[in-house]
């Protein structure tokens, strides 16, 4: 694309499209693409095929559309729409907002504030470093806050969700699961007709709601799950 803020379509076939400097609009069409945004507030849109989508410097939106996509937002406050298929969203550097979509997704927000939203399907998510918040949707899903004070919503699904450092809250969801607080003060929300587990792990952690008969709570338990 070189200067300037420039518009490529890549039409059918494997292709390769570069914004380089400048706010570009870039589609990738059909076909298994690379798209890489470069320096600027880029949109990035992979459509069909397995693409590659790199927003590179900038605040950035990418969009994978069908297939099993790659989507990297790397520095700048991002936002990436896994959409339809199995795929990789890494925020990098600012604070990002990642949606996996449909099908079993992998979610890694990177340093920053960041939200993070599996959707459908059975979703790995990890907040990394910052103050972030996940929720799993559908599916049977592992979130992990990683450093900061998270938030953590498992949805419906049988759901793991393990805090991190920090002081984290935890909702288990309909679908019930099982949570870690880790190292620091943590909170866990009970769901009424789900089966909540809670391991509080150190410091010092507490419930919200009421218990019922098969809950499982332990205030001292491990911080994480078994290795």
């Amino acid at each position: 694309g070189g200067q300037g803020d420039d518009t490529l379509a890549g039409g059918s076939g494997n292709d390769r499209l570069d914004g380089g400097t400048g706010n570009d609009r870039l589609d990738g069409g059909t076909g298994n693409d690379t798209l890489t945004g470069g320096q600027g507030d880029d949109t990035l849109a992979g459509e069909s095929g397995n693409d590659r989508l790199d927003g590179g410097t900038g605040n950035d939106r990418l969009t994978g559309g069908a297939g099993n996509d790659s989507l990297d937002g790397s520095t700048g406050n991002d936002r990436l729409d896994g959409g339809d298929g199995n795929d990789t969203l890494t925020g990098g550097a600012g604070n990002d907002t990642l949606d996996g979509g449909a099908g079993n997704d992998r979610l890694d927000g990177g340093d920053g504030r960041d939200t993070l939203t599996g959707g459908d399907g059975d979703d790995t998510l990890d907040g990394g470093a910052g103050n972030d918040r996940l929720t799993g949707g559908d599916g049977d899903d592992t979130l992990t806050g990683g450093a900061g004070n998270d938030r953590l919503d498992g949805g419906a699904g049988y759901d793991t969700l393990t805090g991190g450092d920090g002081n984290d809250t935890f909702e288990g969801g309909a679908g019930g699961g099982v949570a870690y607080g880790g190292p620091g003060n943590d909170t866990y929300v009970t769901t009424g007709g789900a089966k909540d587990v809670f391991f509080g792990g150190s410091g010092r952690d507490r419930v919200i709601g009421v218990i019922e008969a098969d809950d499982e709570i332990d205030l001292d338990g491990p911080d994480a799950p078994p290795a």
